[in-house]
């Protein structure tokens, strides 16, 4: 069995070919490369290792990537990784968003384009806060960067319970068979997280109590990290909002559901779309509801591969949740 070491060297070599020659290639130059996903989050089971490699570029422009998508830029990520890697590129497919692959037979990789933000993430959120949820979509892949800063940040034996909790997942939801109602590794680990942080002397049988508790009423779930990496008033209850009435918000006009607002600290009109609970609201973008998006029905042949919206159908994991043990080894669930 592959070592997580050894993926971990098979994706540096993967991302050093990408600075050295991709520009040459492809016209387009590197900005920032990001590992995501279990080998980012550094949550990566021995034997299951998946990664998304986010590539950031200012040479693709968000208004283009509304307008027509990344296919052409999938296209030519393909040709590229199939002229300088070919020994170790196993072309999987293509979606909407990514270019599937499988690294030197071990690795399964989603590479996603994005446009490059900078080091702020304020532009990304300016940039979502106006669009619809289709449209918000194709830049999921831009929130990389924050999450896995917001995983790496996280205590060792966090890291360690969400291994385990993942593990438990792969033996009742079993990865390349059809599932229904399977939660997603980034689901999972934000619970796990919240239910850590909920825990008051952190022992193991404290943080699983508050996880079940967390999963079995989480018709009403409200998780949001409020000194995360967005401006938190992004997304409100209707009583913080009505809170900061007359000090961060003027109120402009109501209509239909939606408050324009003047809001004094970024000197801008915004509108104002209430938070609904339940909700788990992503640490990198307060337009992704994890509690609906981090949950849903795994095809194996689906064309958008684990990026599919999600359906918020929590009632598998709750009916599976008393079999999950966090006191186990990692090596009980991963034999």
């Amino acid at each position: 069995m592959a070592t997580i070491d050894y993926a971990n060297r098979c994706v540096d070599e993967l991302v050093r070919t990408f600075h050295q020659y991709l520009k040459e290639d492809t016209r387009l130059t590197p900005a920032e490369i990001i590992k995501g996903g279990s080998l980012g989050h550094g949550t990566a089971i021995p034997g299951d290792f998946d990664l998304d490699l986010v590539l950031y570029s200012r040479d693709i422009d968000p208004e283009v990537v509304l307008e027509i998508g990344v296919d052409n830029i999938l296209d030519r990520l393909d040709v590229f990784l199939r002229r300088r890697l070919p020994e170790a590129y196993v072309h999987v497919k293509k979606t909407s968003f990514s270019l599937q692959f499988k690294l030197n037979g071990v690795i399964d990789v989603d590479l996603l384009p994005s446009p490059y933000w900078g080091e702020d993430p304020d532009q990304f959120h300016r940039f979502l806060e106006d669009k619809g949820e289709k449209e918000r979509m194709k830049f999921s892949c831009s929130a990389a960067k924050w999450q896995v800063k917001f995983f790496k940040e996280q205590p060792n034996e966090v890291k360690e319970y969400i291994k385990r909790f993942k593990a438990w997942r792969n033996l009742h939801w079993p990865k390349g068979q059809d599932a229904v109602g399977r939660p997603k590794s980034y689901l999972l680990g934000l619970l796990m997280i919240r239910a850590y942080e909920k825990s008051k002397d952190k022992s193991i049988q404290s943080i699983e109590r508050e996880l079940k508790s967390m999963i079995r009423n989480h018709e009403k779930i409200d998780i949001k990290w409020n000194d995360g990496y967005y401006d938190w008033t992004y997304r409100l209850t209707r009583e913080e909002f009505q809170s900061l009435l007359g000090n961060r918000f003027t109120l402009i006009s109501s209509s239909n559901g939606v408050d324009v607002v003047y809001d004094n600290k970024q000197q801008r009109q915004r509108n104002y779309y209430p938070q609904k609970v339940p909700s788990i609201l992503d640490v990198a973008n307060p337009f992704n509801d994890v509690y609906v998006s981090g949950i849903g029905n795994y095809h194996c042949k689906d064309p958008q591969g684990s990026f599919h919206p999600g359906t918020g159908k929590w009632s598998p994991l709750v009916g599976k949740i008393d079999t999950f043990s966090l006191s186990k080894p990692l090596e009980y669930y991963n034999n």
